[in-house]
């Protein structure tokens, strides 16, 4: 923006002001001084001053444009290396920027490279902690001077710019943030696509029942409104030996008197009665005491059960003599609702892919909650 001509630096003060005020920020950071003629050296600064050559005084009005004009909060960088390698005494610098420019909210110290022996590291060397010394001793200094002519109004501040990017620490973990998941979910959609052609591609509509009954375990808590649904589909089951056993963990509706109506319905029902509300576990834990047969199939109080659901899971756990529990794939049934499309896509994903993944290379880590078999 520096230029000779009044008018010609309003109307650019104009334009980069509105493309900010565009960009919705509330907070600037303006260089006050710069290397005029490229030598690496800071001489010229924006704001009379006693040290540096002023290169033209447009700090101040450019300042107090963007705190009227677009209502952001204005910094001043400086950097530390002014004193540090060019002897110039920042805080006689920072006197005098205060005091052409009390509208400034604050001052900001580029550290450069003087902190990066700090960074990420849990012990410092005697150099590295002179240099951290240093750097806090002229932040100190500089406020101190800041002071006298700061407008009191605006609370004035004096903060540290830090340069991170030598830093490995956060590089790593930005970068293992980033890749992991793209890399996991690259892995999960092979190993599913894998799983889907050597195992569900050619396999059978309906594999053959096994000759080994089942016990089929519902436990259930306050579940009036679904719980005879959920018998419903249970008795449904296509598997020729099988009993469902309904363990009611201390429901405080009318589940123990629904489940006491449906056990005069059918036969295979058995239940259960919990005095008190134990919990998921323990309602199992009931169930599997009083069970007749070695095969446990676990459903939720409100899961409806695929009449082949059985048939498939007793497949796997009898065929195989290693298999010692398989996880069910739940669908969800109501998809209008919000919460059911999260699930979809939870369930989708966690079941329908991660779990058919794991189980191509050689585990699988979890089981479903919703349908398991042991």
């Amino acid at each position: 923006m520096q230029s000779a001509d009044n008018e010609q630096f309003n109307q650019k003060l104009g334009q980069l002001l509105d493309r900010v005020d565009g960009l919705k920020t509330n907070t600037l950071i303006l260089k006050a001084v710069s290397d005029s003629n490229g030598d690496g050296k800071i001489d010229a600064a924006y704001f009379p001053n006693r040290q540096l050559k002023m290169q033209q005084d447009m700090l101040n009005r450019v300042v107090w444009q963007s705190r009227t004009r677009i209502a952001n909060r204005v910094y001043a960088e400086l950097p530390i290396s002014l004193e540090t390698e060019q002897n110039v005494d920042l805080a006689m610098l920072t006197a005098d920027l205060v005091k052409n420019n009390s509208s400034i909210e604050g001052l900001m110290l580029d550290t450069g490279s003087m902190l990066d022996c700090a960074i990420g590291q849990q012990k410092w060397t005697p150099n590295c902690e002179a240099q951290v010394n240093r750097v806090f001793k002229i932040k100190e200094r500089t406020k101190e001077q800041a002071k006298y002519y700061a407008n009191i109004s605006n609370n004035y501040q004096t903060a540290l710019k830090v340069n991170l990017e030598q830093t490995q620490f956060s590089d790593y973990y930005f970068g293992f943030a980033f890749l992991y998941p793209l890399f996991m979910a690259w892995l999960w959609i092979a190993g599913g696509i894998w799983f889907y052609l050597k195992r569900e591609y050619r396999e059978n509509d309906v594999p053959q029942p096994s000759e080994h009954a089942c016990s089929i375990l519902i436990p259930c808590f306050n579940e009036e409104d679904q719980v005879r649904e959920t018998i419903k589909y249970a008795m449904q089951t296509q598997y020729p030996d099988f009993e469902v056993i309904a363990i009611n963990d201390g429901s405080s509706d009318k589940t123990a008197e629904i489940l006491d109506e449906l056990q005069q319905t059918y036969s295979r029902l058995r239940v259960v009665h919990l005095a008190e509300n134990q919990g998921k576990a323990y309602a199992l834990k009931a169930g599997a005491m009083v069970s007749q047969h070695e095969y446990l199939i676990c459903i939720d109080g409100d899961a409806l059960l695929h009449p082949h659901a059985v048939l498939w899971m007793m497949h796997h756990l009898t065929r195989f003599p290693r298999v010692g529990a398989v996880t069910g794939n739940p669908r969800i049934i109501n998809r209008s609702s919000i919460l059911g499309k999260i699930q979809v896509g939870e369930f989708s994903s966690i079941i329908g892919l991660i779990k058919r993944s794991q189980r191509t290379y050689g585990r699988i880590f979890t089981v479903s909650g919703v349908l398991v078999g042991f």
